[in-house]
């Protein structure tokens, strides 16, 4: 536990973590929710099309976001993904509330997912930056 009380000391670092955290969870669980919803509309084969679409939207997003991490203040760009994550998982949840189309909710929660795998390399890219101290 000692090990870990620089991070006390470090709040830009502790936020950004924090942060990490939390996006992190509200990914996984509009994934769960999206699964359960699709499992119920199409069966298993709806859960496996989410899948593949998860894993193709962070395949073609991430080196797309990444790539401009240089030109872009990091910050900046950790925004800029967060809040179409936003608006994407307020469109789905109405989607899922208005009983809309299944394969919808599936591309939206997707998008989400994809725009958060880019949370992880801008985060890494940020780190030295915030960090003052070797032992940070």
């Amino acid at each position: 536990m000692r090990q870990y009380m620089w991070l006390a000391r470090s709040r830009p670092i502790l936020l950004l973590l924090l942060g990490w955290g939390i996006s992190y969870a509200g990914d996984m669980a509009a994934y769960t929710v999206a699964s359960v919803y699709l499992y119920h509309a199409g069966g298993a084969g709806y859960v496996g099309v989410l899948g593949v679409e998860w894993a193709l939207s962070a395949a073609l997003l991430v080196p797309l976001v990444s790539s401009s991490s240089d030109r872009v203040r990091r910050e900046r760009l950790l925004t800029a993904t967060l809040i179409p994550r936003a608006l994407l998982l307020a469109a789905a949840g109405a989607a899922l509330r208005g009983h809309g189309h299944a394969m919808l909710v599936a591309v939206l929660v997707a998008l989400d997912g994809g725009l958060c795998s880019v949370f992880r390399p801008v985060q890494a890219a940020l780190l030295p930056w915030l960090a003052r101290t070797p032992d940070e």
